[in-house]
């Protein structure tokens, strides 16, 4: 099938990571079947046949379908798709089933909102982590301490073994299999050292590990942070939040207030992009204001 030819194409030869590669194939997948019950199937032969108005109206339709669906309804969500489709109808290029892709011809770009993402300060961060539960306590604690101290994706903590970690270096597998490194601090060596001196023996080579020695999961990862998040009485904007996200943004945001340059935090995200890096920092509008009333500027004045 073209759609499993495309993902493989994803895999081997782009090196997308498998949360793209996923969304992607959900996306194009989501089309084929509107195109099949408005059009025509999507085949090799008829892909060419498509029109810039059979996009719109599958963007039209993830509405009319179900206009309570919040995720379908999200600007970032139909972004997204339209992401996809421009990637698929690329490949059909590359191919050469099509000689244009359609995608670059829309108009209507769904605009990303401009709402700041969630974050917590070093007061509600303290206090986060004051909430750990007992029963796994030093394993719960070091993961929410590394999403902290070094901006952790899920997928790239579930992925870390314990030979990431040579001495104050920790190496981190990120998107597409890129590798990063970042340095750890002496407080965090000694609670790496810590939970390793506690971490049941088993040859599972997984830094972090389940209660029955296999490498933990997104999901177990993810409850974690939502119970002690609940112990905290820290809140989250709406159930749509990643709670990990909030902990990254947390991350960059008080890298940056604290000095760190824009390029160094790129690097230590591990974003292609250093726009997609802005988006994670936020400004504290008090130390803009204490700047302001420092600024060398005001003895000449």
């Amino acid at each position: 099938m073209l759609i499993d030819d495309y993902v493989g194409y994803l895999k081997s030869v782009e090196g997308k990571s498998n949360g793209t590669i996923s969304q992607y194939k959900i996306s194009v997948t989501l089309f084929t079947k509107y195109m099949k019950e408005y059009r025509f199937s999507i085949t090799r032969e008829s892909i060419k046949k498509v029109k810039v108005p059979d996009i719109y109206g599958f963007l039209d339709s993830l509405v009319k379908e179900d206009p309570k669906d919040k995720m379908n309804n999200k600007n970032g969500s139909r972004r997204n798709k339209i992401s996809a489709l421009k990637s698929f109808f690329e490949y059909c290029k590359t191919i050469e089933l099509i000689t244009h892709n359609i995608i670059v011809d829309l108009k209507k770009q769904p605009k990303i909102p401009t709402r700041l993402p969630k974050y917590f300060n070093l007061e509600q961060i303290k206090h986060l982590l004051e909430s750990v539960g007992k029963r796994n306590y030093t394993r719960d604690k070091l993961m929410i301490v590394l999403f902290l101290n070094t901006g952790l994706r899920l997928a790239e903590l579930i992925k870390l073994n314990t030979d990431c970690i040579k001495d104050d270096d920790l190496t981190i597998i990120g998107k597409g299999d890129k590798e990063r490194n970042i340095f750890l601090s002496a407080p965090l060596i000694n609670s790496i050292k810590e939970y390793l001196e506690q971490r049941p023996k088993t040859d599972n080579p997984a830094l972090f590990i389940s209660e029955r020695g296999n490498r933990i999961g997104k999901g177990a990862v993810q409850n974690v942070l939502r119970t002690t998040i609940k112990r905290a009485g820290l809140k989250t904007e709406d159930d749509s939040d990643v709670l990990v996200h909030i902990l990254r943004h947390s991350f960059a945001t008080i890298k940056y207030q604290t000095g760190t340059d824009i390029i160094e935090l790129q690097y230590l995200l591990g974003h292609e992009d250093i726009v997609t890096t802005k988006r994670y920092v936020q400004v504290d509008k008090r130390k803009m204001k204490e700047h302001a009333d420092n600024s060398i500027m005001n003895t000449i004045i």
